[in-house]
């Protein structure tokens, strides 16, 4: 498997920056580590004319043992600070356009998407059915426990990643005019059940119009991951 860092980056596209709530205290998704994946791949744009989403995964604290009231005085606490902390990065470095950067959960892309049920429903039933599949699953909790509240959300944050790579969703946007590309930069690898719905075509793609569809960029170990190429076993 060959790893490599993206060389350039066209016009006219989205980075798409996924932030776990739940480790959205931590050093590697703090506004500070969010602003340096920005320059680093900014020096790889042919020309400054793409919006960035960020995209918080709030739906996991639903999980939680608290009660509800706690769990969304966190959430919204947290979120908030985490834009404000990159929108005062951004202001002050003074480098990108701060109508450029876009702040979503994943709820919106559920609710404009028309194909999420659909998409969930597919993937709910390749867990039942497929011992393969069931195993990467279980793989992907990566420790938390194998409970059904679990696995449904690890396949509700696949079904909305494939949704974006697909374009089955809107975004909002300042800069970009026609959609030509959506990348997904996480810190950390790929997950091997992202890698298997690509290969086994489990759910429906058109790659041709999006060039990162096939793969997501590990923006910690600053390499693409192209699901052709990955192991998923």
């Amino acid at each position: 498997m060959s790893l490599q860092d993206i060389k350039i980056l066209p016009e006219d596209g989205y980075l798409i920056i996924p932030l776990s709530m739940s480790r959205l205290t931590t050093p590697g998704q703090s506004p500070q580590a969010c602003y340096e994946i920005l320059e680093h791949l900014a020096d790889k744009c042919e020309k400054l004319s793409n919006d960035v989403i960020f995209l918080y995964t709030s739906d996991l604290y639903f999980n939680a043992t608290d009660a509800a009231f706690t769990v969304r005085k966190k959430v919204i606490g947290q979120l908030i600070a985490h834009r404000n902390g990159m929108q005062n990065i951004i202001l002050k470095k003074k480098r990108f356009i701060p109508n450029a950067f876009h702040y979503l959960t994943f709820d919106y892309v559920i609710a404009n998407s028309d194909t999420f049920q659909e998409f969930f429903d597919t993937l709910w039933q390749t867990y039942q059915q497929s011992l393969i599949f069931k195993q990467l699953v279980n793989e992907g909790l990566d420790g938390r426990e194998i409970s059904e509240s679990n696995i449904r959300f690890l396949l509700e944050e696949t079904a909305v990643s494939h949704i974006i790579r697909a374009k089955l969703v809107l975004f909002p946007r300042t800069l970009v005019r026609h959609d030509r590309w959506r990348l997904i930069a996480y810190p950390d690898p790929y997950l091997k059940i992202d890698a298997y719905i690509w290969k086994n075509k489990i759910l429906p793609i058109e790659p041709e119009q999006n060039i990162f569809a096939g793969g997501v960029y590990d923006s910690k170990a600053r390499l693409f991951y192209k699901f052709d190429e990955v192991i998923v076993s």
